[in-house]
């Protein structure tokens, strides 16, 4: 009898941590997908309100974070293909429509 009992609770237990763990694999595979409808819809407000945007802007239009805005940027600094920029009162701005033709660019190399 003590047995069934012991071999009950580990049950129960062991169910439990079960059920913890993906409850919270659920969630976040929740907040994953959120983020991404967030940033998508970011991107097509972004396109659908202005031509240039600042490099915040940039990073969210991309889907990139910082440091791999930085990083992309450094990586094509000083090269033949350089990421088309315009610069307002010493402020840097990037145009939608040649980001996306240079993305094409340096995806065909």
């Amino acid at each position: 009898m003590k047995y069934k009992n012991n071999l009950l609770v580990i049950s129960i237990i062991f169910f439990s941590i079960c059920f913890l763990i993906s409850t919270r694999l659920i969630s976040n595979s929740l907040d994953s997908i959120t983020r991404n409808q967030q940033i998508e819809m970011n991107n097509q407000d972004l396109t659908r309100n202005t031509q240039l945007i600042n490099e915040l802007d940039l990073q969210m239009y991309l889907g990139l974070t910082e440091s791999e805005l930085t990083s992309l940027l450094n990586q094509y600094k000083n090269s033949k293909n350089p990421m088309p920029i315009i610069k307002i009162e010493g402020k840097t701005y990037y145009s939608i429509k040649a980001i996306d033709i240079w993305l094409q660019n340096i995806g065909q190399k």
